[in-house]
């Protein structure tokens, strides 16, 4: 009957907005899984946060399970505050990937690469987890097109970065400095001008941002994490175009952003 067929056509569709409302909520739960840190940001933290401020910091950062931070590093933020703040410091670029995984959590942390109801905690258990202090474990993969320029500033950013996660976890923060940090110097594209350290660095956050990813980094081996951020950025590179064919496209690419913004917002006007 028509009334049946018409039941029958509403249920198919309600079926097809379900499955509308759970991959939006996979793109959110794979997207709160990834977080830009701003240079403004970074450099708050390096030279104005206390310990109080830097456990505010990371305490409003929604740690749980594992996550993935894309930090911008120039050479400028190891200075000290005095030369950081004279204006025109810093002549160079490049990223710092943490990935930061809750010990306990980053083999069945809730995320896109298991199967619903397969080893995924709930909320309550993670919350559980959480109130029980458990501890951080961070990976930290450093991609510099210049390989070496940024490495002593990376590492006084990791140490930063890693202080302020360890403060919102660890009620007793007596250890935190003995705590062993290692930086990985990653085998990454490099640039043959002195002025694309700004493109490679977007195109670096460009390719490993890719959510997929976020199913390697459950692995416990920092090796095996290493190596797939590793050859994901260079496989990207290859197939943009490689050396000059890449950056190229990544300037054209932020210049049709910009023209794409700009339109929006004269269009509102």
């Amino acid at each position: 009957s028509s009334s049946s067929k018409s039941r029958t056509i509403k249920d198919s569709n309600s079926g097809k907005d379900d499955d509308s409302n759970n991959n939006d909520f996979k793109k959110r739960e794979e997207e709160e899984k990834i977080m830009f840190l701003d240079p403004s940001v970074i450099s708050f933290m390096m030279h104005q946060c206390d310990d109080e401020d830097l456990h505010d910091l990371a305490s409003s950062w929604t740690i749980t399970g594992t996550k993935r931070f894309f930090i911008p590093i120039n050479d400028n933020f190891g200075a000290s505050k005095r030369k950081f703040g004279i204006p025109g410091g810093g002549n160079h670029w490049s990223l710092l990937l943490v990935v930061l995984m809750i010990q306990g959590e980053q083999n069945n942390a809730t995320s896109s690469c298991e199967e619903e109801g397969e080893g995924a905690k709930g909320g309550n258990e993670i919350d559980e987890a959480i109130s029980a202090r458990t501890r951080p474990h961070m990976c930290f993969l450093h991609f510099d097109s210049c390989r070496g320029h940024n490495t002593q500033s990376a590492k006084v950013v990791a140490k930063r970065f890693h202080r302020a996660v360890k403060l919102a976890f660890d009620d007793d923060n007596n250890d935190i400095d003995n705590d062993i940090m290692t930086i990985i110097e990653c085998n990454n594209p490099q640039q043959y001008n002195s002025y694309d350290c700004g493109v490679h660095t977007l195109m670096a956050a460009e390719a490993l941002s890719d959510p997929s990813l976020l199913c390697a980094t459950n692995a416990s081996e920092i090796e095996a994490i290493q190596k797939v951020h590793v050859d994901t950025l260079n496989t990207w590179f290859g197939r943009n175009g490689g050396h000059g064919g890449a950056a190229l496209s990544m300037r054209q690419k932020m210049v049709d952003e910009i023209q794409k913004l700009s339109k929006i917002y004269l269009d509102k006007e």
